[in-house]
């Protein structure tokens, strides 16, 4: 009887697991798709826009007839501009798609990210980095680099947070990043909701890189991320990484 019910249990649990990974499933697939057409919009009415103005000005300029010097020179200033607004505009986009501060470090990454945060959300982030030079490849280095901007987008939308304390560090074989805030802290029955995607993606992040995540939050005092992915092969569990 007493296999039975942990079979039964057992069933159940994969049941779970199944479902919610293909919530996940799904719901990044809507993320990409409203990327991807985000991406699309910004493309056609910013770039398209300002090359149909950039035709409107070329086009006086390209009939015989006879003009003064100060009106070419008009032209090509206004012209001018517009370029500078479409490398302005390509620059934004790419730098959305894969921010080019990575190719100088995960360290000069976060970073920046950091300082990006705290200048549109007026949340103070500070960040400890035990070495300023950490070599990981390129994979890894995004992979970590799209954890630490999620969990910065939770604690916006969600922490009510005044600062934030971020730690970076190679540790045991393994890159170490924690996200602490002083907000309200999550609870486990959010923790346990369904549409906590966000949290759940950036689990499945981690992974599928051999790694870990953990979060904990405590009422009014904050919330901690904690993620370790091994930087070359699967390392034997530190100490220090919970199970989850």
């Amino acid at each position: 009887m007493l296999n039975i019910t942990r079979n039964k249990q057992t069933e159940i649990e994969i049941a779970r697991s199944r479902a919610q990974l293909a919530e996940l499933i799904a719901y990044s697939q809507k993320v990409k798709e409203h990327e991807r057409a985000r991406i699309a919009r910004e493309i056609h009415d910013e770039i398209g826009g300002i090359l149909t103005a950039i035709k409107c000005e070329l086009v006086p300029c390209m009939d015989n007839s006879e003009r003064a010097a100060a009106f070419y020179r008009n032209k090509a200033a206004a012209i001018e501009t517009l370029v500078d607004m479409v490398i302005d505009s390509t620059r934004r986009i790419a730098l959305d798609l894969r921010p080019g501060i990575l190719d100088c470090g995960i360290v000069p990454a976060v970073r920046w990210q950091a300082r990006e945060f705290s200048k549109h959300t007026g949340v103070a982030c500070f960040v400890v980095c035990e070495s300023e030079e950490i070599d990981l490849d390129g994979d890894l280095a995004v992979a970590i680099f799209r954890v630490f901007q999620e969990a910065l987008t939770n604690v916006a939308k969600h922490a009510g947070a005044s600062e934030v304390q971020v730690r970076l560090a190679e540790t045991g074989g393994c890159m170490y990043l924690e996200v602490a805030d002083n907000g309200r802290g999550i609870t486990r029955p959010e923790l346990d909701k369904v549409e906590s995607f966000g949290i759940k993606g950036m689990r499945e992040r981690c992974q599928q890189l051999g790694g870990r995540f953990h979060i904990q939050g405590q009422a009014k005092a904050g919330t901690e991320v904690m993620i370790w992915i091994p930087i070359k092969s699967p390392a034997p569990r530190s100490p220090e990484m919970p199970a989850e």
